[in-house]
């Protein structure tokens, strides 16, 4: 079968049939994924869900462009014309270069190729050594529960299901990472999951290392061991990737900050203190959202996961602690304007009691730089209880730190 009799040459070549005849073929597939409650599989950009309708796609732009082609030339033709504008070719042409601008437009501002805006490259640690290393000690006919990030790391074991919150009794291993930055506290989730580990007494701890949890069923039960906590500590050059010098108090110094953006989703931030005496109690520290005018809108609601499973009363006078900020409680997709982010250390959970904030310093200047409402971006030091940390915003919905401020992705 020729092209010419799958699209047939008729007159009747209108714009507003260019492709749909063909387009409409997606329909069945595109109203299953739209319709779906699945959230994932409404994503048509980012998951494999739009694989069986991009034939159909592909298809309908030829036909589109052939259609609009002959619309073209009918014009000229109808209308008498200079011919050197309705030459075959040329239309061709044109039509072309409009269909890859638009292409190469999209793909760079939404694309995933090194050629887009949004491309970054992994970066591979130590930590993912150890992870495979860990992984690689589970028996290949062991039946293996692990969080969604591990699963590709356990696929050759005999069975292998998601943790969802409970152990289930006919598994071997259940295997973690809580560093991860995919693995949030929302509602509580490791905190139930410390609980879970207390509570269950059908698991063992096999191994504990680098934020890694390995259970095995039946092992005796010890609690981690040295070394698990090593993902949360930094270095001084670690923590000079952002310079921030804002001191809480007479406890904690902030020192440093990386920010993470990772396409359209929520950008995240990992903040590094120096603690400058133990703490004698847990301190809740809360992210807080800032509009343009440095207004607060929003603030993290739960402990983000580092400050569960290392409160800051275990944190020892000269460390650096490093805590990743990914447990968010805000949406910023609709914003079309600069928004901010800011920290704060409270002692009370509630982020919005201002006055259980710890006091806060600028060390450069040992001065506190108050925020006047009259100024559009905020100071360093907001109101004396809250430190700016990073300003964002969204082009094509993708989310990027504002150019002079350091950008690191995940």
């Amino acid at each position: 079968m020729s092209i010419h009799q799958i699209f047939p040459d008729t007159r009747k070549y209108t714009f507003g049939k260019a492709g749909l005849p063909i387009f409409i073929l997606t329909a069945p597939a595109l109203a299953i994924s739209l319709l779906s409650n699945n959230p994932l599989q409404q994503e048509l950009e980012t998951w494999h869900y739009a694989a069986p309708m991009l034939p159909f796609i592909m298809l309908a732009v030829v036909d589109g462009m052939r259609r609009l082609e002959k619309l073209h030339l009918n014009h000229f033709y109808a209308h008498g014309r200079n011919k050197k504008w309705g030459d075959k070719n040329q239309i061709s042409i044109m039509l072309t270069i409009i269909l890859l601008c638009s292409s190469f437009t999209y793909h760079y501002f939404r694309g995933y190729s090194p050629l887009s805006k949004p491309f970054h490259l992994p970066n591979v640690t130590q930590h993912h050594a150890i992870g495979d290393e860990i992984a690689a000690t589970i028996p290949q006919s062991a039946s293996v529960m692990a969080q969604a990030e591990l699963v590709p790391h356990i696929s050759q074991r005999e069975h292998v299901s998601i943790w969802t919150g409970d152990f289930s009794s006919d598994i071997d291993y259940i295997f973690f990472d809580i560093s991860h930055p995919k693995f949030i506290n929302a509602d509580n989730a490791q905190t139930n999951l410390i609980s879970t580990m207390i509570y269950e007494s059908n698991f063992g701890l096999m191994v504990s290392r680098d934020g890694y949890l390995l259970l095995k069923r039946e092992a005796t039960r010890k609690p981690t061991q040295d070394g698990f906590q090593d993902f949360l500590f930094a270095d001084n050059q670690q923590a000079q990737s952002k310079f921030v010098p804002a001191k809480f108090g007479d406890i904690l110094s902030l020192v440093g900050m990386d920010v993470h953006v990772n396409r359209k989703e929520e950008a995240e931030v990992s903040l590094y203190f120096h603690v400058l005496q133990q703490p004698n109690d847990d301190y809740f520290i809360h992210l807080y959202l800032l509009d343009d005018m440095g207004h607060v809108k929003g603030a993290t609601v739960f402990q983000q996961p580092v400050l569960v499973w290392w409160p800051t009363h275990l944190w020892q006078a000269g460390q650096i602690i490093k805590v990743r900020f990914n447990t968010l409680s805000w949406w910023t997709a609709d914003r079309t304007d600069v928004f901010s982010y800011a920290v704060g250390i409270s002692y009370e959970a509630d982020p919005w009691d201002v006055d259980s904030r710890l006091h806060v310093v600028c060390q450069r200047t040992n001065r506190i730089l108050i925020l006047h409402e009259q100024e559009k971006k905020p100071c360093l030091i907001l109101a004396d209880n809250l430190v700016y940390l990073q300003d964002f915003k969204r082009m094509a919905c993708m989310v990027y730190a504002v150019k002079g401020n350091d950008e690191n992705n995940r």
